[in-house]
């Protein structure tokens, strides 16, 4: 990904998108063709600060740490997590969110069972507690 944020949340969310390099417009032009050659050749494209930060940020930090930082619980979960937790919010069946996003009920199902489990909740209900109480 080229691009001109650096921001660490957006860093995270392109690499839970696929991303296989992170890059910054102020790059040299010959500092661009190095990385993306480095990505061709499955290296990491990314500025060591990046990387660093990310790496920091992803290892880290324990669900204990993001509660006594007031990180909300949500902020953790992929970008489709995020995607099957607002439509579970409306109240939607595992089958209506496949329709919508495209996807199988079965992975649906995977999902939802990841985000119980990245929020520490039980159930739908309380993951869509907890979804509108951080928005």
């Amino acid at each position: 990904m080229l691009t001109v944020s650096a921001t660490d949340r957006d860093v995270a969310d392109a690499i839970g998108y696929g991303a296989v390099g992170y890059l910054t417009k102020d790059l040299m032009p010959d500092a661009l063709l190095r990385s993306v050659r480095a990505a061709y050749a499955g290296d990491l494209a990314m500025h060591r600060g990046l990387a660093a930060r990310l790496i920091r940020r992803l290892a880290g930090r324990s669900r204990s740490e993001m509660v006594a930082t007031g990180d909300p619980a949500s902020e953790h979960l992929s970008p489709r997590e995020r995607d099957v937790l607002r439509l579970i919010e409306e109240e939607l069946t595992d089958r209506q969110i496949a329709e919508s996003l495209g996807i199988s009920s079965r992975t649906v199902a995977t999902h939802v069972s990841s985000i119980l489990h990245k929020l520490g909740v039980r159930n739908r209900a309380d993951a869509a507690r907890r979804y509108r109480q951080e928005t």
